[in-house]
């Protein structure tokens, strides 16, 4: 039996779960995708990332057998193209001027991550024809409702071929990854490059962070830093550190923090960010991509460094839970 439960909330997060692990052919290996997890989807639909008034409303679809789920599709129905990072704009415009009408449409997708992965999920235990009812369901929705479209992007092989079996249009892009070529240090990285690409980089941090401290905090000597002494400071400390960037799809950096590598976790020692872009919450989202990278080197700690009670700028830092004080020798609870 195939049901549209509209959000996670509806479903068993034990057995979603058991369908988005991935199962090798022998059994000899399990995968578990964060992406596709309860927890992250979930965590979207309560957070308001996706839901009414964001262009991303959930329309999953569920698979059951014997009253048991065994499969489900992270589906939404699609009021516009963003957060997708596939872009689609051009054939909306010519479907528009066609006379068509291309929004809403229907999205088999992770919100805002363009992670390849399984979107199809199946449980090992499930008939094996459960991957192609799922898909035909999505494409019989699709024609019921007089939607434009079905898209599933960042799907694994198998499913991109089972897509066109079923009549679904394939299209390849590209996606660059980085990857770490042996390189110790922010350094060794920077020595691989051209002097122009280089000289770039630098500059592009060092002029970010000069904006940060001129406009957020102007009573301070930082902002009359040469290049030379930030460079010093931010990437040539004689302590074990990480850098961890803030760039959009275009390659723009919009925010950075040094981390000093602790035993136990890690310690923030100063962050910027671009300071015109405070919708974006910034701040929050460099301590986020923090915490990501903890959890993902079994590190339990995040120092935050300072905090002042009152200031607008630092406040950033006390809208997280589970957060400690350190108060007169002793870590306590904020609350």
């Amino acid at each position: 039996m195939i049901c549209v439960p509209l959000n996670t909330s509806t479903l068993g997060r034990e057995e979603w779960d058991e369908c988005a692990i991935f199962h090798s052919d022998d059994d000899a290996n399990e995968t578990a995708d964060p992406f596709t997890c309860y927890d992250f989807l979930h965590a979207l639909e309560k957070s308001g990332s996706v839901g009414e008034g964001t262009g991303w409303i959930p329309y999953h679809l569920a698979a059951f057998n014997k009253n048991k789920l065994v499969g489900a599709v992270p589906l939404y129905l699609k009021s516009n193209s963003q957060g997708e990072y596939i872009f689609d704009h051009n054939w909306a415009h010519a479907f528009e001027r066609a006379g068509g009408r291309y929004y809403p449409k229907l999205q088999i997708s992770v919100p805002f991550t363009p992670v390849t992965g399984r979107r199809l999920l199946i449980s090992k235990n499930a008939p094996n024809n459960t991957a192609s009812l799922l898909l035909q369901s999505a494409i019989g929705l699709c024609k019921q409702n007089n939607l434009s479209s079905l898209h599933t992007t960042f799907c694994s092989r198998q499913e991109f071929e089972l897509g066109q079996k079923l009549g679904m249009l394939g299209r390849v892009s590209q996606q660059f990854h980085w990857l770490n070529e042996g390189y110790g240090t922010f350094d060794d990285f920077l020595s691989a490059l051209s002097s122009r690409k280089r000289k770039n980089i630098k500059k592009e941090r060092y002029e970010l962070f000069i904006k940060y401290c001129s406009q957020r905090h102007n009573n301070s000597q930082m902002q009359y830093m040469s290049i030379e002494e930030f460079e010093n400071f931010f990437q040539k400390n004689n302590n074990d550190t990480i850098i961890v960037d803030l760039i959009d799809s275009r390659r723009n950096l919009y925010g950075s923090i040094l981390l000093d590598i602790l035993e136990d976790g890690y310690s923030a020692v100063y962050s910027f960010f671009d300071p015109c872009s405070k919708k974006r919450g910034l701040g929050k989202n460099l301590i986020l991509r923090s915490l990501e990278l903890l959890k993902l080197n079994n590190k339990n700690n995040l120092y935050l460094g300072y905090w002042v009670r009152d200031s607008n700028t630092m406040s950033y830092k006390y809208s997280f839970e589970g957060l400690e004080l350190f108060i007169n020798g002793e870590w306590k609870s904020k609350s």
